[in-house]
């Protein structure tokens, strides 16, 4: 007998779950009004958050 791959035990979860925990919101579009669908969105970012349950930081 051999050993277990590990995307074999990855595949059971445990320890190898994402970190729902941390997320700052979900992930999902706003509802955008009739002039942003037919034209252009214009403004300031003023923050950029960092959601860790998302995607790596690089």
């Amino acid at each position: 007998m051999g050993r277990v791959i590990r995307n074999q035990r990855k595949g059971r979860g445990s320890i190898f779950t994402a970190n729902t925990r941390l997320n700052k919101a979900p992930a999902k579009f706003r509802n955008l009004d009739y002039a942003e669908r037919h034209g252009y969105l214009r403004g300031v970012v003023r923050e950029i958050v960092h959601d860790a349950g998302k995607f790596p930081e690089r």
